[in-house]
């Protein structure tokens, strides 16, 4: 059985028009028992209406035909009004002209003008449209078809008894079937449409988890990229300082472009850099600054432990500020005076000796790679000014050094001539002792004559 409804179901089709081509198949099989049973009640009661439930048979048996070669709406166009055709033709053989059609057969006809709704979908409306056409056509037929079919015939059996019930209990029947198959057809479509909007639902999650995860890429992307641009930035603004650095020019003046260049790089309203003067003397001077008013000025040196930044040059740790003390400092300008809302103070470390402090401060918030950048260049600018201080102290060394070797020098060349006067007076010494030695000499001899004379 399961053969003969799955005839003409093929893979290629659709699971939809799968179901529609075993539907017509199980219908065909349902009207081929029904037609087999009249055609054996045809043989002993009506032996010349055989051949319409054989025939009914034989196009029920044509509808598998049909299928297996994919003919699919062919065999249900056919099949949605041939059994109602062939019962029509039966019933109007049955009835002779100007009698009442039987009650029975209506009921089985009206039942079978309810097939086109069970093979047919909205979406096919015109093969749907056709075949209640025929049907409704054929249907409103009957009166004239028992005029143009006339057998004389007894009906008797069909007015009451047990075929009576039989063929209006078939009507039943089929209107049953009728309505199981068209809400088995709506149950499957609601289980299909509550399936296809599981898989919408489970895709739209699984669209939603995408994009979601999109999103969170992107958002790393996006994350990386301004973390990129933050090390881009950093490393360009290290750039410049080091180049502001390595600039052949007067220390005051490279102080001076630092601190005016840190400040305009970040995009800041103020900065201040104080040098330690020397290891030996622990006093912070105010070597540049940027945009400060006068009054700051006032105040160029710092002992650690004073005020912020000696705080920060004795904790060796960065300070940042969002609430600036009101006297701490201003900016002037053309539209009137006003505190910088962040300060950051930084310590200029370098082989773990602080060798000065840096102050920024600003408007607009000091962002943490901002700070990170300002610790960075610390250490350069730390670097550099240890350099200067070891390359001022060595040529202070030098200048002393050359300055004790043109006085050895010079006591050298005094001590030469010294040797030299000395030389000579002993030359001039022996000189005159050789002479007094000669007249001595000379003396004795003439003594020794005078003696022996």
């Amino acid at each position: 059985m399961k053969f003969l409804f799955n005839i003409g179901v093929t893979e290629e089709l659709s699971e939809r028009y799968q179901a529609k081509v075993r539907l017509s198949n199980q219908i065909a099989s349902m009207f081929v028992f029904v037609a087999l049973s009249y055609m054996a009640f045809s043989i002993f009661y009506y032996p010349p209406l055989v051949m319409y439930p054989a025939s009914a048979a034989g196009l029920a048996c044509s509808i598998f035909i049909f299928n297996s070669f994919q003919w699919h709406r062919l065999s249900r166009f056919i099949m949605s009004f041939q059994a109602l055709l062939l019962t029509a033709i039966y019933h109007a053989y049955l009835v002779t002209p100007g009698d009442s059609l039987l009650d029975a057969f209506m009921v089985c006809q009206i039942s079978m003008t309810l097939i086109p709704w069970i093979l047919f979908d909205f979406e096919e409306k015109g093969l749907l449209a056709a075949s209640l056409v025929m049907c409704y056509a054929i249907f409103f037929s009957q009166s004239w078809l028992s005029t143009v079919l006339v057998l004389d015939l007894d009906n008797s059996m069909f007015q009451g008894g047990i075929f009576y019930y039989a063929t209006s209990g078939m009507g039943i029947i089929i209107i049953s079937l009728s309505l199981f198959f068209l809400l088995r057809k709506n149950h499957r479509s609601d289980q299909k449409n509550i399936t296809l909007l599981n898989e919408v639902n489970k895709q739209n999650q699984a669209m939603q988890e995408q994009q979601d995860e999109l999103s969170k890429n992107l958002e790393e992307v996006k994350q990386a990229r301004k973390e990129d641009e933050k090390r881009s930035w950093a490393t360009q603004g290290l750039s410049e300082i080091n180049q502001v650095l390595r600039a052949n020019q007067d220390q005051n003046e490279t102080y001076q472009q630092l601190i005016a260049k840190l400040v305009s790089y970040l995009k800041a309203n103020q900065g201040g850099l104080y040098v330690l003067e020397s290891e030996d003397n622990q006093i912070l001077r105010l070597e540049a600054c940027y945009a400060y008013e006068r009054q700051k000025f006032l105040n160029k040196e710092i002992a650690p432990g004073q005020g912020l930044v000696g705080q920060c040059f004795l904790e060796r740790k960065p300070i940042y500020l969002t609430n600036i003390p009101d006297q701490y400092t201003h900016i002037t300008s053309g539209l009137g005076e006003s505190t910088p809302n962040h300060l950051f103070i930084t310590p200029l470390i370098f082989d773990e000796n602080v060798t000065g402090v840096l102050e920024i401060a600003s408007f607009s918030p000091i962002e943490e790679y901002h700070q990170v950048f300002l610790e960075k260049a610390g250490e350069d600018i730390a670097s550099a000014i240890r350099s200067k201080q070891v390359t001022a102290r060595m040529s202070e060394l030098l200048n002393q050094s050359r300055q004790q070797a043109e006085e050895m020098q010079a006591t050298e060349e005094e001590m030469r001539q010294n040797m030299e006067e000395l030389q000579t007076t002993q030359e001039e010494m022996h000189r005159k002792s050789s002479e007094q030695e000669g007249i001595i000499q000379q003396l004795r001899e003439e003594l020794a004559s005078h003696a022996q004379a």
